[in-house]
This record gives structure tokens, C-alpha cells and sequence, in this order.
């Protein structure tokens, strides 16, 4: 038997070889509660170097996974903080084609996972409870932060930072990457620089 991953969602989850010096120094947030994100949404531009490298990172999984020629541009970037007893609620990033999130800091078990939700559950009749949960029938996939971890996924994908369970705050950087240059076809083709 084989088993196809039909109109799969991928996300795909690496770990970058370098040492980010600076971003662990940006203070800049917005409180939300106990989940936090910065004031500014263009992080990136301050570490431009950090910032090539994710773009860099992307445009070579664009073409060698997901197939795409196009060039792609992060547009937003943003740093969170979330303290004990914090998380975040269920979103997605509209005006996004992939999103990603970059841990730069030093995390255990108990810091707050980043988890995932099937978006095809909206499309069954039926609720099944399966015998064994897996990566195909799920309702949510988490995913604990490591340091140096990098996740980009597709930006419709809701998520949420699950509760923060150590007293060390936990900060991540996250971000939003478009298309740029020409994409689509007929009437549906646009050019980013019209």
C-alpha cells in the first residue's frame, strides 16, 4: 500500500547553523495579556543579514519543495514574548502566502509549544475518533521550541502558542513572506510592480 499526502499543508521545520547576534537585545513589544509582540512589524530590516538568510532559506524550499520559481519577500516581522501563564489565541496571517517563526532563544519542555489545527476537519460530515492519533488524521500537531529551530508554513494554517509553563519567558521571532515580481495567469495574473 502506498500512501499519497494529497493536498497536504507543508510545513517544514529546520535548524539554521548560525548565531543571531542582536535580536536577543530588541525589547520592543506590545502587551497583550501575557503573550506579547513587538510594536514593530519590520523587525528584519535592523538584521539584514538574518534577515537575506530566512529569505534566502524559503526561496531554496519554494523551489525545492514546493515547486515555485517565483521570488518571495518577507513583508512583516515581529518578535514575541510570551511569559508564564501566557499563550496565545487561534489565528492565521491574511496578505500572507507562507508564515514562519524562528526561535533564537534557550527553551525546556515547559515552554509554550506552537500548535497547529487541521484545516480539513472544517470540510468533514463526520467526527471520527480514531484508535491512534498520527500526522494524517489530527485535529491539532504541536510542536516544542528548540533553539535555532526555524518552521515555515502555510500562512491559512491557524495556530496558537499553547500555555507558557516556565517561569523564563519565551521569545521567538516570527514573520510573513509574499510573492513578489509576476505570478498567476489570464485574469487572474498580477505583477507586483504595476
Amino acid at each position: 500500500m502506498k500512501i499519497e499526502p494529497l493536498f497536504s499543508s507543508p510545513l517544514i521545520i529546520d535548524i539554521l547553523d548560525t548565531n543571531v547576534v542582536g535580536l536577543d537585545k530588541e525589547e520592543n513589544y506590545v502587551t497583550n495579556g501575557n503573550y506579547r509582540k513587538s510594536d514593530e512589524y519590520r523587525v528584519l530590516e535592523r538584521h539584514p543579514k538574518f534577515e537575506r538568510l530566512i529569505s534566502n532559506k524559503f526561496q531554496q524550499i519554494a523551489k525545492d519543495v514546493l515547486g515555485y520559481t517565483n521570488e518571495f519577500k518577507i513583508s512583516t516581522s515581529w518578535l514575541t514574548e510570551t511569559k508564564k501563564g501566557g499563550g496565545s489565541k487561534i489565528h492565521n496571517h491574511r496578505n500572507s502566502f507562507y508564515s514562519g517563526v524562528y526561535y533564537y532563544d534557550d527553551y525546556n519542555d515547559n515552554s509554550a509549544k506552537i500548535e497547529f489545527q487541521n484545516p480539513v476537519l472544517e470540510l468533514s460530515d463526520f467526527y471520527l475518533i480514531p484508535s491512534q492519533w498520527n500526522m494524517v488524521n489530527s485535529e491539532t500537531w504541536s510542536i516544542v521550541p528548540r533553539k535555532n529551530m526555524i518552521i515555515f508554513f502555510p500562512s491559512y494554517l491557524c495556530h496558537r502558542v499553547c500555555e507558557h509553563k516556565d517561569d523564563t519567558p519565551r521569545h521567538s521571532l516570527a514573520f510573513n513572506i509574499i510573492p513578489i515580481g509576476e505570478y498567476g495567469r489570464q485574469d487572474s495574473f498580477y505583477n507586483t510592480s504595476w
